[in-house]
């Protein structure tokens, strides 16, 4: 799952040097790319020198958490009874379409009306009938 496309100048990784934890996902490079790796300290001194250079870091988590939010809303809009019939098989389909219909009041109904008529026409046959 894509979480996060980092352009160039942009930096990935923020809330685990702040918390100083491993990072919780990996990154794959697409094209030739130079990374670097900035310490909680360097990134203090830096704050320290140009306090506003904190607002443009606060941008990026706030575009991932709304990246985040974005995804989960898709995720949890998505029907599961959808993307199971997306990934069914064709004898599964027919199976369904089969079980909907003789569990219908249709085929209950239907299939009470042939019951009545054989029975009564093996009735009205007595002797000749052939299931007697």
């Amino acid at each position: 799952m894509v979480i996060d496309e980092p352009s160039h100048g942009e930096f990935f990784g923020f809330a685990s040097m702040l918390e100083e934890t491993a990072h919780q996902s990996g990154a794959i490079a697409l094209e030739e790319t130079a990374c670097i790796e900035v310490d909680r300290r360097d990134i203090a001194v830096l704050l320290q020198r140009k306090p506003m250079a904190g607002m443009d870091m606060l941008a990026v988590p706030g575009r991932q958490f709304h990246s985040s939010q974005k995804l989960m809303r898709v995720r949890a809009a998505r029907n599961p009874n959808e993307v199971i019939e997306e990934n069914e098989a064709f004898r599964e389909r027919v199976a369904d379409h089969v079980a909907s219909f003789g569990g219908s009041w249709t085929f209950i109904g239907s299939f009470a009306v042939v019951l009545i008529a054989y029975a009564s026409l093996n009735v009205g046959l007595s002797a000749r009938a052939w299931d007697a």
